[in-house]
């Protein structure tokens, strides 16, 4: 039987949580305001600094963190996440991890050391171990997926539940959140896959 960890036996594989839900998704872009990027390049030809950039542009704060680097997106970069903490006052929200799937489980863990409320993995970075522990510590985790998906469908979303199944404003409605994983379509698929350095 095949899955997504390989072509092993059901009995073998230990039930895993989605990889996000509208419910993480939501929270994590409507709740937040600080955010750490790590493996944020200062090249604006790299997904991670194009990624950072538009959560500047929708209004987040955006500490970059890159050892090799002094300055991205116009603000100083941080060697280590620790360090982007103490430069927040303590204050960071979500952990944004561009690095290779191999290397996010460290992030993951120094962002439940911080006390982040979030980690966000970008698309193509999983490690489910990392995604339960930080879950295990009450982190929301949002797994393969990429803000700059998200949150044109989520302003989608709102707008459909504002206008109704008729298609005009329902004002005063209350704003109903999602249940269900959000499955990506085809074209979705074809994004360009997200690694740091």
């Amino acid at each position: 039987m095949g899955s997504r960890h390989g072509l092993r036996g059901p009995d073998t594989i230990p039930p895993v949580a989605p990889y996000a839900t509208d419910e993480d998704i939501e929270a994590v872009l409507t709740t937040t305001k600080t955010w750490a990027v790590v493996g944020c390049s200062p090249s604006p030809y790299r997904d991670s600094h194009r990624i950072a950039r538009l959560l500047q542009d929708e209004g987040y704060t955006v500490l970059p963190v890159n050892p090799n680097v002094d300055e991205a997106l116009g603000v100083p970069c941080h060697p280590t996440l620790e360090a982007a903490a103490a430069a927040a006052g303590g204050a960071i929200d979500v952990v944004d991890i561009f690095r290779r799937p191999v290397k996010a489980g460290p992030h993951v863990d120094e962002a439940i050391a911080i006390g982040a409320q979030a980690v966000w993995l970008q698309l193509g970075v999983i490690d489910d171990a990392a995604a339960e522990r930080a879950r295990a510590a009450g982190l929301r985790v949002v797994m393969d997926h990429c803000p700059a998906i998200e949150l044109p469908r989520l302003r989608r979303r709102e707008q459909s539940q504002a206008t109704g199944p008729s298609g005009r404003h329902q004002p005063g409605g209350p704003r109903a959140r999602g249940s269900g994983v959000l499955r990506r379509s085809a074209a979705e698929h074809q994004h360009r896959r997200m690694s740091g350095p």
